[in-house]
């Protein structure tokens, strides 16, 4: 047991710190990869507000953190998503507030026992991949349209092409 992960790289440390610092806030993109399942979203900054900013994936705009320091608005790069931190909500609630949305339609379902992966296709976007906790409700259909919803604080920008 231990209460400090280190992660290496072809023999460099990439990142020291708790295994909640390193699984929500990677500070390498590698390390985000390493580290459980993620989603790596194209994306262009178009401006920074404080911790975070403002970002571009396809035709969706999203807020994120940053991994590292201040970025220049056209900075090319990826935001890393956790699969569990994205929800799949009815699109005629009020989401959260300081939270991304975006439409999307299901492609495939994957049962998991206490969940459903889903992989959803961002409406003219990217395919991600999303956790569902099972519940009494049916799995969806491939081809559902949905909303789905992240917190601001929930995703890291990292800069440099995929």
């Amino acid at each position: 047991m231990a209460d400090r992960i280190a992660v290496m790289n072809a023999g460099v440390i990439e990142q020291i710190g708790t295994a909640e610092q390193v699984y929500r806030w990677p500070a390498t993109r590698f390390v985000a990869g390493f580290v459980g399942e993620c989603n790596f979203l194209d994306a262009i900054v178009q401006g920074v507000e404080g911790r975070f900013g403002c970002f571009s994936i396809g035709p969706v705009v999203v807020r994120v953190g940053f991994a590292g320091g201040a970025v220049a608005s056209g900075t090319v790069g990826s935001v890393a998503l956790r699969p569990e931190d994205i929800s799949i909500v009815d699109s005629h609630g009020e989401p959260p507030p300081q939270s991304n949305v975006a439409e999307a339609r299901t492609l495939d379902c994957v049962y998991f026992g206490s969940k459903y992966h889903y992989k959803v296709s961002l409406t003219d976007g990217p395919d991600l991949l999303v956790c569902r906790q099972r519940d009494a409700r049916a799995p969806l259909a491939p081809g559902t349209h949905v909303r789905i919803v992240w917190p601001w604080d929930c995703g890291v920008f990292f800069t440099g092409k995929s």
